[in-house]
């Protein structure tokens, strides 16, 4: 809404009015209009052509970029993706802003941004990075059947669920919002599970028939944007008329957990409504019982039962007891709304029965990360039953999170119940046997076999040798959990003894563990205060790079709603159950792309490293779940390992019956942009997983392989798109060193940085390639570099260039030799000298001359323009044609120096421009082809005569 001063009826008053840009309310009162090819002026006197753009009243609210299906099938590594991110990027102006190349003004009413094509549809804003542009796989509150078109590809599944208008407005008003994080503002949109959720919670609250109906179970698996769902979900409560008088109660079961999503609310809701953090137990009672309009963030302790002090007589005699209090009605108002987290456990004990009596006739919404227990039938006597469930296999399919990969390591240090007697008697192997029963009744049990120090300097030199060859290349961290404090002390000592050694200079570890003044000095010595745990939190948080303390140890503490997208790999010495091994483990599934020197690197999968044993009890502890909505939590690396040969196989097949020596016939094969596409995708699917499983689970016939088929993806580039370098930058670091290897050994190390044409040592670098076809691809790449940068300055010429080595490369095609030949002649005659020479000859300089080429262009027509002679051009026509070039150069030159960023004066430039063609040139040239003359001739002045910085 915007504020307009008015004056009415000619009154000297002035009143304001509120204007609406848009009418939330009644859909249809607002102007919905679709664009195709919308072109924009840049900041530097160019244009822009988003391929479609949404407007609403006038305003341009989104901006989607379509991509080829064939460069995007059935895989996250999709290259139209990637090419379409990169123009919506230009298109902000976000690339290199001193380029002007864009216009930041066609986002400034921008409520997201979409990347399609036939099979997918991604969504994200204009602060959005590559990776989180995640497809919309759901059409909700369609079904796919209700789709217009009858195919259910991604595409149309996005249109439906995100651009209907209902859809478009809802996701404008409730689902975007702002975070800051570390100084720096990023615009979020939900993902669809979040909007689904919100939208049939909301559905559940208004229609449900009694307090059960009304709520239930939002079961979202963790790293998927649970507590951003809960605000969301707050955020339409109040804006929907029905509801927006309710109080909404969010209720955590830890401290720390209330402080984090109290921190979200805050970030994201403030500037909506402040919500209020109820500190003790009487200011929550306060809060309850006079329930306002606004949220209360507390936790489910503030519940507990309390207890008061009476005199009773009891055989007669006068004594104090204590009994527990009746927890009392707080509210009786049927509009509180509770958004109970981890709806589980906590939640149904004596606080939870306290909480329903407290609030009798509120609606329960539970969130929760982990799945309900099947034998657990309480959840849906206090929650009612599930309203949406997002599963792990769910996330990370959609990339919400990635994959969780379990190892079992040092198996004879692992602890298993029937082999604690043999590691008992192993440790005590010199004592009698009335010696070892008395030390076994007093001391022995698992925790004193796991506290053994050589056991835990055994496993700390193994967790640093893993670290350095599987983590730290691409620079993410590690926790290690513990059974006791006392072993995360020990660890913490035996780390720091071979850190060093192991991984060089300036590592570090720290222990954040909970304690009291009674403990130990040994302990003591790690007690931290909240403050100081905060401290060592965020230095874990940052990049390697800029801080090095890599290894963080703990108990319980940061098991559970801690997200470091940083830490990729969990070191276990300690059992875990159920819904704690469920959580613990997500602490290494969120998502994470970091960028370093240059290189890209995607967290291609989590790790949890087992030296406990978990697995001999995992089956056990997860049978609790219903497995169908479970899945598989963790994937082992045999299994890791199994889906690497597959998809192998897939990729190597494609080659099946080829000589694996014979790189032409080999190239052959991906003569076709569909099989290219495919190839690209199988390539990188096969890079990942051997960086997942690198350096021990890859041999060396895979490691060949790998490198086999980067030299044909190399040659591949080069070949059939060499103006665009071979990206390996998003490979991982693992990978890529093998890959740089063996391609320098190769001699094609510059099919991934090309050689440029006016390199002093040109001729030099193509001739240390190690063959004829290695050297015509660099000779080939360099020109149609050269053409592509350049052609703008002079379109009619560099075409002409770009047919001419078209021709060529056509007659060539199966003769490297005679193509490296007429390739150096080429460059040489007319890459190189052509356009100076050309331009000499007429007495002009290089802007002159494309200046000339283009009215020789529009005034004798395109095909004859484009000979290589100019014979067929009547002596009078060349003469006027030389004529214009130099009046047009003339009148540019002495433009205003800002005519090109300043859109007044750029209208004046037109306008001269057309006053000396229609004076001089009306009868010859004639209405339409001074019309095009002037396009053409604006377009390409703001290249050569536009302000220079």
């Amino acid at each position: 809404n915007y504020a307009v001063e008015q004056d009415l009826d000619g009154s000297r008053k002035k009143k304001f009015h509120t204007v609406k840009f848009i009418d939330w309310d009644n859909i249809e009162n607002n102007d919905f209009l679709v664009t195709r090819q919308f072109e924009v002026q840049t900041l530097s006197g160019g244009k822009i052509i988003p391929d479609i753009v949404i407007f609403i009243n006038g305003m341009p609210v989104v901006v989607m970029e379509c991509k080829s299906p064939f460069l995007e099938r059935s895989s996250n590594e999709n290259i139209g993706k990637k090419e379409a991110y990169e123009q919506l990027r230009r298109y902000m102006n976000e690339r290199d802003a001193s380029l002007g190349e864009g216009n930041p003004k066609l986002f400034y009413t921008n409520f997201f941004t979409i990347i399609l094509n036939k099979y997918h549809g991604y969504i994200g804003t204009i602060s959005s990075q590559y990776d989180h542009y995640l497809e919309w796989k759901d059409s909700y509150p369609f079904e796919k059947g209700d789709i217009a078109d009858s195919e259910d590809y991604g595409q149309n599944i996005l249109l439906q669920g995100v651009l209907e208008k209902r859809n478009l407005l809802d996701l404008m008003r409730n689902f975007v919002l702002f975070e800051t994080e570390g100084g720096v503002t990023i615009k979020k949109v939900c993902r669809y599970q979040q909007f689904r959720a919100v939208n049939k919670a909301i559905d559940r609250i208004i229609n449900g028939k009694d307090m059960i109906t009304r709520g239930g179970v939002i079961w979202h698996t963790q790293g998927s944007g649970k507590s951003l769902t809960m605000v969301f979900l707050a955020r339409k409560i109040r804006r929907i008329d029905k509801l927006k008088d309710s109080t909404i109660v969010v209720v955590t079961d830890r401290i720390d957990l209330d402080k984090q999503i109290y921190n979200t609310f805050l970030r994201t809701l403030s500037k909506v409504t402040t919500p209020v953090r109820a500190e003790t137990i009487s200011e929550m009672k306060e809060l309850l019982s006079n329930a306002q309009p606004q949220i209360i963030m507390t936790t489910i302790q503030k519940f507990e039962n309390e207890t008061e002090e009476r005199e009773v007589i009891e055989n007669g005699v006068k004594t104090t007891k204590s009994f527990v209090k009746e927890y009392g009605v707080l509210t009786n108002k049927s509009n509180v709304i509770v958004l109970a987290d981890e709806a589980h456990r906590s939640h149904y004990k004596d606080t939870a029965a306290n909480l329903r009596a407290a609030l009798p006739n509120a609606v329960f919404i539970g969130f929760t990360g982990t799945p309900i227990d099947k034998e657990d039938k309480s959840t849906r006597r206090t929650f009612g039953d599930y309203i949406d469930k997002y599963s792990i296999q769910q996330a990370v399919k959609d990339g919400a999170t990635v994959k969780i990969v379990y190892e079992g390591r040092k198996e004879e240090l692992q602890i298993k119940g029937e082999s604690l007697e043999e590691i008992f008697d192993e440790a005590f192997e010199g004592k009698k046997d009335e010696e070892k029963e008395a030390i076994k009744q007093k001391y022995a049990n698992k925790r004193t076999i796991i506290e053994a120090q050589s056991r835990i300097e055994d496993i700390a030199k193994d967790i640093l040798e893993h670290y350095k060859e599987n983590i730290l290349p691409n620079g993410f961290k590690a926790q290690i959990v513990c059974i006791s404090r006392e072993a995360c002390v020990k660890y913490y000592n035996a780390l720091n003894k071979y850190m060093s050694e192991i991984l060089g200079e300036g590592f570090e570890a720290r222990v954040i563990i909970s304690g009291s003044q009674n403990d130990p000095p040994h302990i003591k010595e790690h007690f931290t205060t909240k403050e100081e745990q905060e401290k060592i939190i965020n230095r874990f948080k940052k990049p390697l790079e800029k801080d090095k303390l890599c290894f963080i140890i703990v108990k319980d503490m940061l098991l559970t709603g801690f997200d470091a997208p940083i830490e990729q790999v969990m070191y276990l010495d300690r059992p875990l159950k159920e819904h704690n091994l469920l959580q613990a483990i997500a602490r290494v599934n969120r998502t994470s792309v970091r960028k370093f020197d240059d290189v890209t690197i995607t967290k291609q999968c989590g790790y949890i490293i087992d030296y406990y044993g978990i697995t001999h009890f995992l089956e056990e502890a997860l049978a609790v779940f219903d497995k169908e909505e479970l899945g598989t939590p963790m994937v082992s690396m045999d299994s890791l390992y199994k889906e690497m040969l597959s998809v192998r196989e897939a990729v190597m097949r494609m080659f099946k019956g080829i000589d694996k020596n014979n790189l032409d016939a080999l190239i052959k094969v991906l003569e076709m942009e569909d099989k290219r596409a495919e190839f690209e995708i199988g390539y990188k699917k096969f890079s990942s997983y051997v960086e997942s499983l690198l350096p021990l689970h890859a041999g060396k016939d895979i490691l060949n392989d790998l490198k086999w088929l980067s030299y044909i993806r190399a040659a591949c580039k080069a070949k059939y798109t060499p103006e665009k370098n071979m990206d390996i930058s998003d490979c991982g670091e693992k990978v890529r060193k093998i890959i740089e290897e063996h391609l320098k050994s190769k001699g094609v190390i510059q099919w991934i940085r090309p050689i440029t044409l006016f390199e002093d040592d040109f001729k030099t670098k193509v001739a240390s390639l190690t063959s004829d076809e290695a050297q015509a691809s660099a000779m080939e790449h360099a020109v149609k570099h050269i053409i592509s940068v350049k052609k703008d300055e002079n379109p009619v010429y560099y075409t002409s260039l770009l047919e001419k080595l078209q021709k060529i490369l056509d007659e060539t095609e199966n003769n490297w030799i005679e193509r490296k030949k007429k390739l150096e002649e080429f460059i040489e005659r007319e890459v190189k000298k052509g356009l100076e020479s050309e331009a000499e000859k007429l007495g002009l300089d290089k802007k002159q001359y494309a200046i000339y080429q283009t009215v020789n262009k529009v005034v004798v027509g395109e095909d004859i323009a484009k000979e290589d002679s100019a014979m067929y051009i009547a002596a009078d026509t060349e003469d006027m044609v030389k004529e214009i070039t130099i009046e047009l150069d003339e009148l540019l030159k002495n433009s205003p120096l800002d005519w090109t960023v300043n859109p007044s004066k750029t209208n004046d430039v037109k306008r001269d421009i057309n006053l000396l063609l229609i004076k001089k040139y009306y009868k010859t040239l004639g209405k339409e082809k001074i019309d095009k003359l002037i396009v053409e001739i604006l377009n390409l002045a703001k290249i050569h005569y536009a302000l220079k910085e």
